[in-house]
């Protein structure tokens, strides 16, 4: 289990060790006239076997025929008929058994006797060759992998559109944006938008959110209460003595300096990407504070080295 982007900050999870549940898979493949059967159940094989390593990465799959007839119907398959998937019965063999059939009739000289419409455009379209290359481009749209693209698209918006963009990706005030002072850090914080939002509540989000505001990295001092004297941790004053309910408190511990105005809104910000039940105790930047040489002045900008 994840102790970065799955476990809540400042919880102890204890795993106990997964229940394996075998099963056994009876399958019919249906073919197509004219095919190579053996070569057919080669690929079947292949598939399934790819498909089960990607279900044991994960806990809790559930065994669902439809993906089991969707994995098996490789080119050639005209069907595939499940004769048993028992969840409760042990599996002698990785693979189960598989049945081949010729299915006659459904195809004739490796053609299928249904066709695909032919599409057409309205006439202002069909006149114009620069209209009917755009409409085609249109037709490929559902192609583009989103993904990839929308990383660019950030790229490419100008700088007064940002928040716009922001907005769209709810990561206005608190959130980020308003400790994000310059177009790179806005941009870097909109890139990393969804993961922040699918993570919140977990040491990863705060890490990163920190990170992708341009504070660099931090180390997260989670539960300062209910420590025992086993030598791992000192009496520093950074954890506290007796009180046995701030096993929800959190300390950060920075690598950068911040201002007092930076580390009232960090804190707002923090706040919306850790658990309700988690208190920030400090913004510990001690051992990276301010030097007497001059280059800051006694303004109350900054403090003595914790916000």
């Amino acid at each position: 289990m994840s102790g970065e982007r799955v476990r809540p900050l400042c919880d102890t999870v204890t795993v106990t060790a997964p229940a394996a549940i075998d099963y056994t898979l009876d399958a019919e493949l249906v073919l197509y006239t004219g095919v190579n059967a053996a070569e057919v159940l080669v690929a079947a094989k292949q598939a399934w076997s790819e498909y089960e390593v990607t279900r044991r990465e994960k806990l809790g799959m559930d065994i669902v025929p439809l993906d089991i007839q969707t994995v098996l119907k490789v080119a050639g398959v005209y069907n595939v008929v499940l004769k048993k998937t028992d969840p409760n019965r042990r599996q002698t063999r990785p693979m189960g058994k598989m049945y081949i059939r010729q299915y006659p009739g459904i195809v004739r000289n490796g053609r299928g006797v249904a066709t695909m419409a032919t599409l057409s455009y309205a006439s202002v379209i069909e006149r114009d060759q620069r209209y009917r290359m755009l409409a085609d481009l249109g037709l490929r749209m559902s192609d583009i992998d989103a993904v990839k693209l929308m990383p660019r698209l950030t790229e490419l918006v100008v700088p007064e559109h940002l928040e716009l963009l922001a907005e769209s990706r709810s990561i206005l005030g608190e959130d980020g944006y308003w400790l994000a002072e310059s177009d790179e850090t806005r941009r870097k914080l909109i890139k990393g938008a969804y993961q922040l939002h699918r993570y919140k509540g977990t040491p990863w989000a705060i890490r990163e959110i920190v990170r992708r505001l341009g504070f660099g990295e931090v180390e997260i001092v989670e539960g300062l209460s209910n420590k025992k004297h086993n030598g791992e941790i000192r009496r520093d004053g950074s954890y506290t003595h007796g009180h046995t309910d701030r096993w929800a408190h959190y300390r950060i511990i920075m690598t950068n300096t911040i201002t007092n105005d930076q580390a009232a809104l960090l804190r707002r910000t923090l706040r919306a990407f850790a658990p309700a039940r988690c208190v920030l105790a400090a913004l510990d930047y001690q051992h990276v504070s301010l030097r007497h040489n001059g280059q800051a002045l006694r303004d109350g900008t900054f403090n003595r080295g914790t916000a």
